[in-house]
């Protein structure tokens, strides 16, 4: 996982406003709200409402409601913090596509933009 001050990524990204339709989050056996924030080929910047307390889990994996095989996002980065009112902790993290999932040819623009209708990618 990469230290809090470096920024490793290396492909251009698209922030994202809006929210995940047609699909959920798991960490673990929990399903999780998250927020989006930003999409590249292969990572995704999200906001996950909960405090990722758990360090034996390191993926967090996106189920689609629609005919479209899960994916497995890997931790490369988090930072817990509070939401603007202070009332409830939040994950800030970056995820990377599992080796396995690049294999498959999975690119995570082209999947959010032909399964998420209500996401709007903007270019940052």
């Amino acid at each position: 996982m990469a230290d809090e001050g470096n920024d490793l990524r290396q492909e251009h990204r698209f922030q994202l406003r809006g929210a995940f339709n047609n699909a959920f989050f798991a960490l673990g056996s929990r399903t999780v709200a998250v927020e989006p924030l930003d999409v590249s080929r292969n990572g995704l910047g999200l906001l996950i409402d909960d405090a990722w307390e758990y360090d034996d889990i390191a993926s967090l994996h996106i189920i689609f409601l629609e005919n479209q095989a899960p994916i497995t996002l890997e931790l490369r980065y988090k930072r817990h913090e509070r939401n603007s009112r202070g009332l409830h902790a939040r994950t800030r993290c970056g995820l990377e596509l599992s080796e396995d999932d690049k294999r498959r040819g999975i690119d995570l623009i082209q999947l959010l933009q032909s399964t998420n209708s209500a996401l709007q990618l903007i270019c940052a």
